[in-house]
């Protein structure tokens, strides 16, 4: 009993001794990755970040990776960051050794969320065009396109630039959708062509002035609008270019025969254009000589005669604003130029004849009088500047 009691002794000092000096511990292997989330659903740009636990917890000496399948679809960082890159599906692999855990990586579109439609209402004339436009949120929607419609194309149609044609009147709606489904739209109102009528009064009774309006030897004509639609409207009355004629309180006055238009213009830009001819049964002539033929003394280089146009109405003789003419000679004999208050003639000293000509705008182009000038100056002998062809 002694011995083996020894024996046992130093066994024990023996394993005593060896505990001192240390052991190594045994490593334990990775069973298993868990990765948070196991799925994951980004869009396009966006990025996630990804966890993994390891099983068992105390498993000890691993190195933990990340990858992907298909990187084109969505990439994966050494910190387990995942971008979106396209569309697609994906699986990315958080890995040890031969152990790894999942998460299933799915990139959609990012969607529209909101379709804005300007203006939000429209007021249209049958036959009048409008723009649209419309705007998209989010602006980095992946798929930003949209397509117009109408909600009656008898009433109005819309072209897919926004373009709405009011066709009939109505109310309508014009929408703009997404692929999504998500649309903006836009209430449009289309009323009835506004249009309204010139008439003038003639022997008492009032007719349609679409034909034009005609001057009698009376020079004025009365006018008025006959208003089939259009409410609440202003108009305004031009007669051409001011020299011809003029509008007066309901009245059209001539100042000169010749033709121009008399034009009305509503305050939403419809307008009207009626033509204008004065009696052409007038007759013209030089100051106060006849129309027809003249004669002339001939005047020296240094004498110019002041000459008006005069349009004879009746009884009454009355200059024609000097701007509404033009008076020419294709005669060597005389020189003409215009002057403030008419036109200035000047014989040159060489006796003949001398057509001049009379144009009103693109009405009278004609033979206005036969200058005939007898004869030459005596030397030394010329008229007062200023002298007049004919008498005023």
């Amino acid at each position: 009993m002694f011995i083996r009691a020894k024996h046992l002794l130093t066994v024990l000092s023996a394993m005593a001794l060896l505990g001192c000096r240390g052991t190594t511990a045994p490593s334990i292997a990775v069973e298993g990755i868990r990765v948070t989330p196991s799925t994951l659903t980004l869009h396009l740009d966006e990025t996630a970040r990804l966890s993994a636990a390891v099983t068992p917890e105390n498993a000890t000496d691993y190195t933990l990776g990340w990858r992907s399948d298909n990187p084109i679809v969505a990439a994966v960082s050494d910190d387990g960051t995942v971008t979106a890159v396209s569309l697609g599906e994906t699986v990315v692999h958080a890995v040890a050794g031969p152990v790894q855990g999942d998460c299933r990586v799915k990139v959609v579109p990012t969607e529209v969320s909101s379709v804005t439609v300007t203006p939000a209402t429209l007021t249209l004339t049958v036959g009048q065009e409008g723009a649209l436009s419309a705007s998209v949120l989010p602006e980095d929607a992946t798929d930003r396109s949209i397509s117009w419609s109408s909600s009656d194309e008898t009433l109005a149609m819309v072209s897919q630039e926004g373009v709405v044609t009011a066709l009939a009147p109505g109310k309508v709606t014009i929408a703009a959708a997404a692929k999504n489904g998500v649309k903006g739209q836009c209430e449009v109102l289309c009323k009835a062509p506004f249009s309204f009528v010139v008439e003038m009064k003639e022997d008492g009774v009032w007719k349609d002035a679409s034909q034009g309006i005609v001057s009698y030897p009376g020079g004025s004509v009365e006018v008025r609008l006959s208003v089939t639609e259009g409410e609440g409207k202003t108009f305004t009355w031009t007669v051409g270019d001011g020299r011809f004629a003029r509008y007066e309180e309901g009245q059209v006055l001539f100042l000169t025969p010749g033709k121009t238009l008399l034009t009305v213009e509503a305050s939403d830009g419809q307008k009207a254009e009626i033509s204008l001819e004065s009696s052409l049964s007038e007759t013209f002539s030089l100051g106060s000589a006849a129309f027809a033929f003249g004669s002339l003394v001939p005047v020296g280089n240094k004498a110019e005669n002041l000459v008006r146009v005069c349009w004879n109405r009746g009884t009454q003789t009355l200059p024609i604003p000097v701007d509404a003419y033009t008076v020419s000679s294709e005669s060597a004999l005389v020189a003409v130029s215009k002057a403030e208050d008419g036109f200035l003639v000047k014989a040159l000293g060489e006796a003949g004849e001398a057509l001049l000509r009379l144009k009103i705008g693109e009405w009278a182009d004609q033979p206005l009088c036969t200058l005939r000038i007898s004869g030459k100056w005596a030397s030394g002998s010329e008229p007062l500047d200023g002298e007049e062809l004919f008498p005023w």
